[in-house]
């Protein structure tokens, strides 16, 4: 069964293989932003804008999530009872080590008697 759809652009009736309409030339899985006439130029830049706010709001939301989990780390270690002391620690450090890698830090480093951690990641050059 062949289904037919019509370019959102132009209106043009389409084939369901079709990549692209052959009239203007609109990609139909969005991989390419194409427009032409007086409004293209607004509509470009309502989707610069768009996708800047939404790279914002990405990082935003990673370091909220870091935040809740160093918090909840910190009440792990203040409200554990003596008896789980062993087990709040452990899961409160695998949190802050979460949280730092959510943050960004590349770089970890832990010391207590008789152990010692050390991790690092050097980012690729942009």
């Amino acid at each position: 069964m062949v289904k037919i759809c019509s370019c959102p652009t132009c209106g043009v009736i389409l084939s369901d293989h079709t990549t692209h309409c052959p009239q203007c030339g609109q990609y139909l899985d969005g991989s390419k932003f194409h427009a032409s006439g007086s409004e293209a130029m607004v509509v470009q830049e309502r989707i610069v804008t768009y996708h800047t706010k939404m790279a914002t709001v990405r990082a935003i939301a990673a370091y909220s999530v870091s935040v809740v989990f160093v918090i909840v780390s910190a009440l792990l270690i203040a409200l554990a009872p003596e008896s789980r002391s062993v087990a709040a620690n452990t899961v409160a450090g695998a949190l802050l080590i979460l949280a730092a890698g959510i943050a960004g830090f590349t770089r970890f480093h832990a010391k207590a008697p008789g152990l010692d951690i050390d991790a690092s990641h050097s980012s690729p050059p942009n």
